[in-house]
């Protein structure tokens, strides 16, 4: 009798592990729409496509509270600030293409 209780215990406590195990990957998966954080350029048919300078880009500001970037043109930089989420970002006759924008600071 005392084996078959501590079968039934061993079989409880790896059915539990399994369970927490599976839960846990379920959890921690993310969605497959999940924006990116920072910088992500936009294909456009215009300068660049693929790949620097961007035409068109996205900041997209993930944390809480304004933030200041800096963005760099492919002749300048420019300093901005940001709210959370998502800024849109456009090439600038004067400064050219985008190249790429990251985090310096609050604002």
């Amino acid at each position: 009798m005392s084996q078959l209780n501590g079968f039934k215990r061993a079989c409880t406590a790896i059915t539990t592990g399994a369970a927490l195990v599976v839960s846990g990957l379920v959890v921690t998966a993310a969605p497959a729409s999940a924006a990116v954080c920072g910088f992500q350029g936009v294909v456009t048919s215009n300068i660049g496509g693929n790949i620097p300078p961007w035409e068109e880009a996205i900041y997209n500001h993930c944390g809480p509270g304004n933030v200041k970037i800096r963005v760099q043109y492919y002749y300048a930089e420019r300093d901005l600030c940001v709210t959370p989420g998502e800024t849109r970002l456009y090439a600038n006759p004067n400064l050219g293409g985008l190249n790429f924008a990251y985090y310096i600071g609050g604002c």
